[in-house]
């Protein structure tokens, strides 16, 4: 880049690329409904969904047991009593009742226990699965609001040490996660553990053109502006012919069939 303690001890040619910081995000093309639906942590779901099976099937039949010793004509057949029971163990689950009220009155300490504790097991799921529902919902929304610098604050972010980028968000006082290359910061960000990355505008669009395809995305304006430029010695007679060199590529297209193999498509 060009800056102006550089240019004391070199000789910069003209600018050749307007650049400065910008954000890469992953891309979230679907939608709202859609990606909604895909937030949801399904596979955890079903797994919750089978584990609350097993624990009702389990907890009507201790519940069956109990009720048949009370009354014995319960015992005629396990598969009606146990059936009977798993409907008891949900609505026990759901509102914490057990039968009509005549039965809510019946006496038994062990049995009033353990209607308690499948009314506490059914806190207990319904509150994991809001949880889980929650965060997922959440996680996704913050992801996929980063529409320019203005929304980095509470984001968990990604830039390489040690560059103007990690300068400027330091002066922002933002937290990131220090990484030794893009590549790095690519990695995460696929990985979701990321929600952006912030670099030079150039590096994170090649990255975007080149090899997200569609996965990632550089979003918002470019902001703290910089130029980039060639460096050559003091008094090289080098800055001459670069610099028409540069003028030429420029005027006759060239540079625009760079700009556009290697960078995202100009908007």
């Amino acid at each position: 880049m060009l800056t102006p303690e550089r240019e004391k001890i070199v000789d910069c040619t003209q600018s050749y690329f307007d650049s400065g910081l910008q954000i890469m995000v992953r891309a979230d093309e679907e939608s709202p409904v859609l990606g909604t639906l895909l937030a949801i942590p399904w596979n955890a779901i079903g797994k919750l969904f089978v584990a609350a099976l097993v624990l009702v099937f389990l907890w009507a039949n201790v519940l069956w047991f109990i009720e048949r010793r009370r009354d014995p004509e319960l015992g005629r057949g396990y598969a009606a009593g146990v059936g009977n029971e798993i409907w008891n163990t949900t609505l026990i689950m759901a509102t914490g009742e057990h039968g009509e009220h005549g039965e809510r009155s019946a006496p038994g300490a062990l049995r009033r226990l353990v209607i308690a504790c499948v009314w506490l097991m059914g806190i207990v799921l319904i509150a994991q699965l809001t949880a889980t529902v929650t965060s997922s919902q959440t996680v996704h929304r913050l992801r996929s609001s980063i529409a320019g610098p203005g929304d980095l604050p509470g984001k968990t972010i990604a830039t390489v040490r040690g560059t103007i980028a990690a300068d400027y968000l330091a002066r922002l006082h933002l937290p990131v996660v220090e990484i030794t290359n893009t590549a790095a910061g690519v990695d995460l960000l696929m990985r979701g553990k990321v929600q952006a990355v912030v670099f030079d505008a150039p590096t994170l669009q090649y990255w975007s053109a080149t090899w997200g395809k569609g996965t990632l995305q550089v979003v918002g304006p470019v902001f703290r502006p910089d130029k980039y430029g060639l460096v050559v010695a003091l008094s090289s007679p080098l800055r001459k012919r670069i610099n028409e060199a540069l003028i030429e590529v420029d005027q006759d297209g060239t540079y625009e069939q760079f700009y556009d193999k290697w960078f995202a498509p100009r908007k």
